[in-house]
């Protein structure tokens, strides 16, 4: 349910995001956190959000471990151990969301379009909590050099 809810919350933000920028001119996209395809463009590569935070904004990343049941070949189940890769926030830790949004748009303006995304995601969602952990992040990163 929490999941469910995250996505919808991103997915408001998003589309109110996209709406914005594009009509001011500039590229908006991003990318579905369940199918880490592009929501606007055609979907080439698929975009790990994990190796996204980890590497254009330095945040840490660990290796969970998670047991699953499966079948063998002799119909007996056994337990098969996956690894699961984990965003560690700076602030929130491991309860985050990520997500990405990728714009053409000064910093600046970009900004400034998120908090309007924001507060409008907010009203949407019925006054629900929504944060942006990453802005300061955001903006760094697209003013940072190729």
């Amino acid at each position: 349910a929490e999941m469910n809810w995250l996505h919808l919350s991103f997915v408001a933000l998003e589309g109110e995001l996209y709406r914005n920028l594009t009509a001011l001119g500039y590229f908006c996209d991003s990318v579905d956190p369940l199918t880490a395809c592009a929501m606007h463009s055609r979907c080439g590569e698929r975009y790990s959000e994990v190796v996204g935070a980890r590497h254009l904004l330095g945040y840490e990343v660990k290796e969970c471990r998670a047991r699953a049941q499966q079948e063998s070949e002799g119909g007996r189940e056994g337990e098969e151990s996956k690894s699961c890769p984990l965003t560690i926030h700076p602030h929130f830790g491991s309860a985050s969301y990520p997500a990405t949004i990728f714009t053409d748009a000064p910093a600046d303006v970009a900004l400034v379009q998120v908090e309007r995304a924001l507060h409008a995601a907010r009203r949407h969602l019925g006054g629900g909590s929504l944060a942006l952990g990453g802005a300061a992040a955001m903006a760094a990163a697209a003013e940072a050099p190729a």
